[in-house]
């Protein structure tokens, strides 16, 4: 799977990594597998306490569960993203992200901007590892880290375990991938000077 993304300002950076292991006629009944998301995760010093987003919310968003979501401007903690199950599972996604900032005491802020189609976000005190082998509340620590999920695109959650299987539109296929999100830090909390007059977020 090849993916571009352009960051620093729009200075272009190249990854490519294929995926890995069985996709088609999996060992498990010959299933088909899909991604659960296509993205980019950074690992942010844990002093780091707001996020300001233009995008979907406030509350969480998924591709398949958007009409409790308007897109507008918004800005919670980082420990109000997150929607505290009774079982922990993937939760505090906001799809259709235009742009973010991220803020902290005695921190520079971070700048996050959709270079062509747009993103979903993902902010939290653990990594998903740490969310998938939870299986209370009280398993989740803070990592000291704050864990970005900044996602070209994200699995709907669909009704399988009480309805039909999720349709294909909201899956994420496993195929080659381009997508661009513009990074940027600033000192004073103004947007970065490289984004121009003509083109700030908001």
């Amino acid at each position: 799977m090849s993916t571009r993304v352009l960051a620093c300002g729009g200075a272009p950076a190249a990854a490519c990594r294929p995926p890995e292991g069985p996709w088609d006629e999996t060992p498990h009944g010959a299933y088909r597998l899909t991604l659960p998301r296509l993205g980019l995760r950074f690992g942010l010093p844990g002093g780091y306490r707001s996020v300001e987003w233009f995008g979907r919310g406030p509350g969480e968003s998924y591709v398949d569960f958007t009409a409790a979501a308007l897109v507008g401007r918004y800005a919670r903690s980082i420990d109000d993203l997150q929607t505290h199950y009774l079982v922990p599972e993937e939760n505090g996604n906001h799809v259709e992200t235009r742009w973010l900032r991220v803020t902290g005491d005695g921190l520079p802020t971070l700048h996050a901007r959709a270079a062509g189609s747009l993103f979903d976000l993902t902010a939290r005190r653990w990594t998903t590892e740490d969310l998938e082998n939870a299986r209370r509340p009280t398993d989740l620590r803070d990592s000291g880290r704050v864990w970005f999920n900044l996602d070209h695109a994200q699995q709907g959650l669909g009704s399988a375990s009480c309805g039909p299987a999720l349709p294909e539109r909201y899956r994420v296929p496993v195929e080659p991938t381009t997508f661009g999100i513009r990074l940027a830090t600033t000192t004073n909390g103004e947007d970065p000077p490289q984004w121009g007059v003509a083109d700030p977020p908001g």
